[in-house]
């Protein structure tokens, strides 16, 4: 079995697209650079994607809402994260969560962003800014985030759900 090293250095060799990579933290201590560079140096067109704040994990059908309110993204946070790590892309906690409340694919319930925390993200950090966790959210927030800053927007747990035989988890 490869080594991420190795396996990077072969599909390089073998032009093989690797799109990017994404560094979870869950904490608002932001790592050191060593594993942007390191991804870098085997690869300069690798983007590295890096998520800060608290978003939750996977695409879970959830039961009850986590307090969004807590762990979400400050700008200047933002800012020093992008500095710190040299991220290409920035995934900030904004409101949004990963996977899906019950009352969300029964259609009572959408979630709603902080607009205005992403303009200031957006300012601060520089960067290129995605939405994970955009399942469940109501269509007038996602045209605003799109329009305060957001590049990317990931809707997994939404489309699995309307897929058949595909089901949520």
């Amino acid at each position: 079995m490869l080594g991420l090293s190795d396996a990077l250095k072969q599909a390089r060799k073998n032009k093989v697209a690797i799109g990017h990579f994404n560094i979870a933290v869950r904490s608002k201590r932001a790592p050191d650079q060593r594993g942007v560079q390191i991804l870098k140096a085997i690869n300069p067109d690798i983007l590295v994607e890096g998520e800060i704040g608290d978003i939750g994990t996977g695409s879970e059908i959830h039961d009850a809402a986590p307090d969004l309110s807590k762990g979400l993204t400050a700008p200047d946070e933002a800012s020093e994260f992008v500095e710190s790590t040299k991220v290409d892309i920035l995934a900030p906690a904004v409101g949004n969560m990963h996977g899906m409340l019950k009352s969300m694919v029964q259609g009572q319930t959408r979630q709603h962003l902080d607009i205005p925390r992403i303009t200031e993200i957006k300012r601060a950090a520089g960067v290129p800014l995605t939405l994970h966790g955009g399942s469940g959210t109501e269509d007038d927030d996602l045209r605003k985030a799109i329009a305060a800053g957001i590049n990317i927007v990931h809707i997994n747990s939404e489309l699995r759900v309307a897929w058949p035989g595909g089901g949520p988890g």
